[in-house]
């Protein structure tokens, strides 16, 4: 540590208080203010707000007598070949204050080492005090401050920024034999060395709400560390809290960073420190996990306390991948009380697998298992990863994987693409119910005559039918309740896997047809569809979100004869179902093949009136979706058939509504069954294998209501209906409509 000799060329004749004030700019080979007493009760004070450059240092002030404080005062720039500023009393009762506002850069010279601020009292009852707002630059130190005698405390004040240059350089160093050392930080405290505070003889208190880089080397006295609200200390290396009862308190809204370079696997440690009470953040988080922050008092021992409270709080990185993947590690040696919340940031940017354990928390001391936790399960995709404990004499916190809602929903995705063909379907037959009407000849019980006014219906003769267009619609909404338990370790965990599907569907198709096919008076309408569908499959409480979009193709046959009518369709959807869900491909081929046949027969007429149909349904579908592979993990989907039931009844009645035209409504009550098992998906990984299964309502209602129009002279026919389904499990809406038209 630098130290210049007192300089004695100077005389007072009496007891004297050198006064200096500058406004100006000062170039200097020497120094930039000297300023020297050598008698009793002869205090220095000097004022500088000008610039300075000095070739020594740059505001020089030596009192050599008893009683002779130094009062320093600066808001110029300085920069110097030498100390900063420099302030040395010698004699009792003589304290040193200095005020700096302004920007200090000191460098080595000659006979000074290159502080940024220097201050040193030698007798008894001469404190120093202080306070900086500047920027301050020390080659050697950023602040210095010696008090040898007794009734002497330092009192430092920072809301500036220290920094200290050289390879061997303190941010702020203090030695103080007999009284205690307070350092206040608001600012910033670093040194390219890393040694942030140097403290030695009594006991340090340091309090802290800016931003401290490096590491401590504090006294063998009992000090006292105040991480306080808004300080960051960004511990670097090894602190060391010496001798003594020390505590390091991290306060709530308090930092302790301890590492920073995703480039390199770090580590920081605390040593000689009998008392951590953490109600901050311990931050480990810097992008990469395998960085190792380790707190004690005897490495290795048992003997400090780790104390949570309030918002302890940890935070780490770690890989959530398979067997072998790793975390930021967090050691206390010690005792550990009260209980901190673990948050992890997961550095895998693919998918988490099954049989990982990844060590965090190495407790060498007694600990209770609920210490450290999560405060819920992490989403790694198609696992989960919670915190466990495992008892090792003292303990270690492990995060774990199991399988999450992202693997249970897989089934799900095979029920959608079956749910979303159901709704075509049905939009299918609901436009077939005009045929029914038109092609047995009547729908109203007058026909138009082109040769003028209206004639009996059956008078008229067969209506043409065919060929003829027709376009139908559909929207529906979904909503299918689920949930799933996995044991995993002992624990259970529930998830909701409630979701809402909602459908868009068009179809436009193209008529033909054949009368007399086997028997005198039956009727065969047969055509081609196409159209497009799309569809959005939400989850209630989990981020994942499904869109699917695509066309469909299809050919279709109506078998008419008296009251009987047979409905058959075979239709393949073609759709691209796109993820936004963690870890999945972003988009999967999702078709689905589906063949369906509606039979009923009609009791009641055709030409007016109320009439009944019972009906049956039988409807058969293949679903294909792309299997994936994507980090370990191996994903097929089911490819069974998926058979569903119906037994039906619509009721309605006809009536002319305005000449030519008959209006149809109708009501429809029907009861769904599954006839099939429930879809099924695989997950294969890190050697282990899953299946899972959809378990959907082996039965469930469906309510509708809807109306019809038929023109048989215009040859066009209109439908609307409203469909309401209900179940233990599910519930929706629908609405339908479409138009057809021959010539």
């Amino acid at each position: 540590m630098p130290r210049a000799a007192t300089t004695n060329a100077i005389a007072a004749s009496r007891p004297r208080r050198p006064q200096i004030a500058g406004e100006g700019t000062y170039y200097s080979v020497g120094f930039g203010v000297f300023a020297l007493t050598l008698g009793r009760n002869s205090p220095i004070a000097i004022g500088n707000a000008g610039a300075i450059d000095s070739g020594n240092a740059g505001l020089f002030a030596n009192s050599l007598g008893a009683g002779s404080p130094i009062e320093i005062t600066n808001s110029g720039p300085i920069k110097s070949l030498g100390d900063g500023i420099f302030a040395v009393a010698e004699g009792t009762a003589s304290a040193i204050s200095i005020i700096n506002s302004g920007d200090v850069a000191a460098s080595a010279g000659e006979f000074f080492s290159g502080d940024g601020i220097y201050a040193l009292t030698l007798g008894r009852n001469s404190p120093i005090a202080i306070v900086n707002a500047g920027n301050i630059a020390g080659e050697d130190d950023g602040i210095d401050a010696r008090a040898i005698g007794a009734g002497s405390p330092i009192s430092i004040e920072n809301s500036g920024n220290f920094f200290a240059s050289g390879p061997l350089s303190t941010g702020v160093y203090a030695f103080s034999l007999l009284s205690d050392m307070v350092i206040v930080n608001t600012g910033s405290i670093s040194a390219s060395s890393l040694l942030a505070i140097d403290t030695y003889g009594a006991s340090t208190q340091i309090f802290n709400t800016g931003h401290i880089t490096g590491f401590v080397d504090l006294t063998d006295s009992p000090d006292r560390f105040f991480n306080q609200a808004g300080g960051v200390f960004e511990t670097k290396l090894t602190s060391d809290f010496g001798g003594g009862g020390d505590l390091f308190r991290n306060e709530a809204g308090g930092m302790v960073l301890a590492v920073t370079d995703p480039d390199a696997r770090e580590r920081s440690a605390f040593i000689n420190l009998e008392r951590f009470e953490n109600r901050g953040l311990i931050s480990m988080v810097d992008g990469r996990a395998g960085d190792v922050f380790e707190i004690s008092n005897t490495v290795g021992g048992e003997d400090l306390t780790f104390a949570a409270s309030g918002g302890s709080t940890l935070a780490v990185d770690a890989f959530l991948g398979g067997p072998g993947s790793v975390s930021d590690e967090f050691i206390v040696n010690g005792k550990i009380t009260g209980k901190t919340v673990l948050l992890v940031n997961n550095t895998n940017p693919g998918l988490g697998t099954a049989n990982a354990i990844i060590p965090v928390i190495f407790a060498n001391g007694a600990v209770k298992s609920d210490a450290f936790f999560l405060p819920q399960a992490i989403d790694s995709g198609l696992f989960q990863y919670d915190l466990f404990f495992r008892p090792t004499g003292s303990g270690i916190f492990e995060l774990r994987s199991f399988t999450g809602p992202g693997a249970l929903l897989l089934p799900q995705l095979i029920t959608a693409t079956q749910d979303i063909w159901h709704q075509g379907s049905s939009t299918w037959f609901d436009r077939t119910a005009d045929l029914r009407v038109l092609l047995a000849g009547g729908a109203s019980p007058t026909a138009y005559d082109p040769n003028g006014g209206y004639v009996d219906g059956a008078a008229a003769g067969p209506i043409s039918f065919t060929p003829a267009v027709w376009a139908r619609g559909s929207g529906a909404w979904l909503d299918r309740d689920g949930s799933e338990t996995v044991n995993a370790f002992g624990r259970n965990y529930t998830f909701d896997l409630s979701r809402d599907l909602d459908v868009l569907d068009w179809q436009m198709g193209l008529d033909l047809g054949h009368r007399d096919l086997l028997a005198p008076g039956d009727i065969l309408v047969f055509g081609v569809l196409g159209g497009f569908v799309g569809a959005g499959l939400d989850y209630d409480q989990l981020a994942r979100q499904f869109d699917f979009s695509g066309g469909q193709v299809g050919g279709y046959a109506t078998y008419l004869r008296g009251g009987l009518f047979v409905d058959t369709l075979l239709n393949a959807h073609l759709l691209e179902m796109d993820t936004e869900a963690l870890g999945m491909p972003r988009s999967l081929d999702a078709n689905t093949l589906g063949l369906r046949t509606d039979t009923g027969y009609r009791f009641g007429s055709f030409n007016g009136g109320a009439f009944i149909e019972p009906l049956a349904t039988i409807e058969v579908l293949w679903s294909d979706i792309d299997g994936f592979t994507n980090s370990g993990n191996r994903v097929s989907f089911d490819d069974e058939a998926n058979v569903r039931g119906r037994l039906g009844l619509r009721a309605g009645t006809s009536y002319p509504v305005w000449n030519g035209t008959t209006m149809e409504p109708f009501v429809i009550g029907s009861l769904w069954g599954h006839l099939s098992g429930d879809n099924q998906a695989t997950l294969v990984s890190s050697g282990t294998t899953f299946r899972f299964e959809d378990n959907l309502d082996d039965v469930w209602g469906e309510v509708s209501a809807g109306v019809n129009f038929f023109n048989p002279s215009a040859g066009t026919a209109v439908f609307a209906k409203l469909d309401v389904t209900f179940g233990d499990d599910v519930e929706g809406i629908g609405g339908k409509a479409g138009m057809r038209v021959a010539w």
